[in-house]
């Protein structure tokens, strides 16, 4: 056994999901999370779902074969990231409405935005090229 190692105690969490709890104990505000539970254990009040912001994607976008769906979706996410990143402002806002967001947290939320329009923004032109392209 390593030097300073205890067996048996102490040591973290035994159960599956203390082991997951545990694996967000850093998380700051999740944007750059690749588990999917990470987002959902933020806490974000309702309002934000995936699922309808999809749907009213694909009535816009309409959709007519794989790769305009592939791009509707990322749309669609890019949507949602906003609208996440939007809320988590709002209640930084309202928790504090006389104090500025930390310099860390105000210029993360800053270049998250920036990343999230700017993969928004390639998406509606790759969109676009390709209905130029066939024509519709």
């Amino acid at each position: 056994m390593a030097v300073g190692l205890r067996q048996g105690k102490g040591g973290g969490p035994k159960t599956e999901e203390g082991k997951r709890r545990a694996s967000l104990n850093a998380m700051k505000h999740g944007f750059n999370a690749e588990a999917p539970h990470a987002l959902e254990a933020l806490d974000f009040e309702p309002g934000v779902e995936f699922r309808p912001i999809l749907r009213k994607a694909r009535g816009y976008f309409r959709p007519a074969n794989p790769m305009e769906e592939e791009l509707v979706h990322l749309i669609a996410r890019c949507w949602w990231k906003r609208a996440r990143i939007e809320q988590l402002e709002d209640r930084s806002i309202e928790r504090n409405p006389y104090k500025l967001l930390p310099v860390n947290t105000g210029s993360s939320l800053l270049k998250y935005t920036r990343q999230v329009d700017l993969q928004l923004h390639r998406a509606l032109r790759a969109l676009q090229s390709l209905r130029k392209c066939k024509g519709t």
